[in-house]
């Protein structure tokens, strides 16, 4: 049974208001605030490390359960299912220190975090099934395009929102002034309202951290809330019925080690993904404890590197139309190559390098990603594709999670002989580890085959002569300016 077009529309209005919920949640609970609380745990480099392996070593579970999800009577019931226990499970994460001593909260925290993103990874895979159902393809671009849009718009109100809020719980050493007093007025009032605020305070003591302990608590439970607006928005979503296809002879796995620019092209992932995270678990680790960052620091650079990177996604795909995705790439690794070196730049009350880092970062990994994705479905051929995607997602978050958890092991292990190199810490020295072998991978893009692609020197000179003449008008500008104040006068 087809869906009306009267439900296909209460449909995608439905699925946008729940996107936006959905963003509040991930706003509230993701980001450097899961990081946050297992610092104020008493967590080391390896749990660091962990907690950065999580989320893509669970992505892999949908490339085992794809075939067993496809044959589900109702997606709208895994999809809530899978959601509600991803979401509202943290819920419980403020109460865990209340009742487990700090060694084993650590250990609860993350067998909880690893529900939540399992269960996410689920729910997003089947959400994806139904949503290509319910969006008609003619429309898809739009819709989704007008989607994004108000998902980003809450995302950049409610990171803000958190971020300003969160502040008052978090001591800033260069601005310790406005921290809320905890023992009166609406200081008093959130530690009141707080429950088992006694046994938080026998564990971190009357600290800031207690207060701190609180912010990071409200966030997580307004971002549980959130999610139960999700869900009731999630059931009256309609459900189309699954497309049915005629059975095809199975394209075997065997069949890609044959495809060389393939193979290549995972390679290149492979290297990029664990050369890239051995310093993925440590930014901002270095940040909170080094540069002494408040949350509120960190979700206004956030902010900023989202507004770059809309800003410049359309530039790059234009880029990536005329001169190929190679060439684009090259490009963008090249200058990130430079990034992990702001984090050896950067000291306490000199941040301006991190700032430049997420900007920048904004701009050119949203390049890197858009070109990467262009050759991914270049080099998959039309038959098999899907095998092409789930090997290539599966090689990419296995590489990633296990240097996750390398370099956690690694760096509790540098910092336990207190190494250091010019005067650089052990997180410094992974950063500039980094920085060495994003240059090496450059190497690997050379060889991958991009047809149609032009040469990176012909891309690079025509951005520079864009870029002089569009220096050389703003002389032209102000002598306009200059002259047209003259004839007033």
């Amino acid at each position: 049974m087809s869906t009306k077009k009267t439900d296909t529309r209460y449909g995608l209005k439905i699925s946008t208001i729940e996107g936006c919920f959905a963003t509040v949640h991930m706003a509230l609970t993701g980001g450097i605030y899961p990081l946050g609380f297992i610092i104020l745990l008493g967590a080391n480099e390896f749990h660091y490390g962990l907690l950065a392996a999580i989320p893509p070593l669970v992505n892999i579970i949908p490339v085992f359960t794809s075939v067993f999800l496809s044959r589900i009577s109702s997606r709208k019931n895994v999809t809530a299912v899978t959601g509600i226990v991803s979401r509202f499970i943290w819920i419980t994460v403020p109460f865990i220190p209340c009742f487990f001593v700090k060694s084993t909260a650590l250990m609860i925290f993350f067998i909880i975090y690893g529900i939540s993103w399992a269960s996410l990874a689920i729910s997003g895979n089947v959400w994806t099934s139904w949503m290509s159902d319910l969006v008609p393809e003619k429309v898809r671009s739009t819709y989704f395009g007008r989607r994004n849009m108000y998902v980003t718009i809450v995302s950049f109100v409610i990171t803000l929102a958190a971020g300003y809020f969160i502040a008052n719980f978090q001591l800033d050493k260069n601005d310790p002034s406005h921290v809320l007093d905890m023992s009166k007025g609406i200081g008093k009032f959130f530690m009141d309202i707080f429950p088992f605020t006694d046994k938080i305070m026998d564990l971190f003591g009357n600290s800031f951290k207690t207060l701190e302990f609180v912010g990071l608590s409200i966030l997580f439970i307004a971002g549980a809330i959130a999610s139960l607006m999700s869900l009731f928005f999630i059931l009256r979503q309609p459900e189309p019925a699954q497309q049915t296809f005629p059975a095809q002879e199975p394209f075997s796995w065997k069949e890609y080690r044959k495809d060389k620019n393939f193979n290549n092209l995972l390679l290149f992932i492979v290297l990029w993904g664990f050369l890239n995270g051995f310093a993925g678990p440590f930014w901002g680790a270095f940040q909170i404890e080094n540069l002494s960052l408040t949350y509120k620091s960190i979700a206004l650079m956030s902010l900023a590197s989202q507004v770059a990177r809309i800003i410049f996604i359309p530039i790059w795909g234009r880029l990536i139309q005329k001169y190929g995705n190679k060439p684009v790439m090259l490009f963008t690794v090249y200058f990130g190559v430079f990034h992990p070196l702001m984090y050896i730049i950067a000291r306490r009350g000199f941040t301006l390098p991190i700032w430049w880092d997420y900007i920048s970062s904004g701009i050119i990994w949203g390049g890197l990603e858009l070109a990467l994705f262009n050759m991914l479905l270049g080099v998959s051929p039309q038959r098999g594709k899907e095998v092409y995607y789930a090997i290539f997602s599966c090689f990419a978050n296995v590489a990633a999670a296990s240097s996750a958890m390398l370099a956690g092991s690694l760096a509790s292990i540098i910092q336990s002989y207190n190494v250091q190199v010019a005067g650089m810490c052990y997180q410094q020295i992974l950063f500039l580890w980094t920085s060495v072998a994003r240059l090496a991978v450059l190497f690997w893009i050379m060889k991958l085959t991009d047809t149609g692609a032009k040469p990176i020197t012909v891309m690079v000179n025509d951005i520079s002569q864009q870029v002089v003449k569009g220096l050389m008008f703003i002389p032209r500008i102000l002598t306009a300016s200059d002259a047209e104040t003259k004839n007033e006068e």
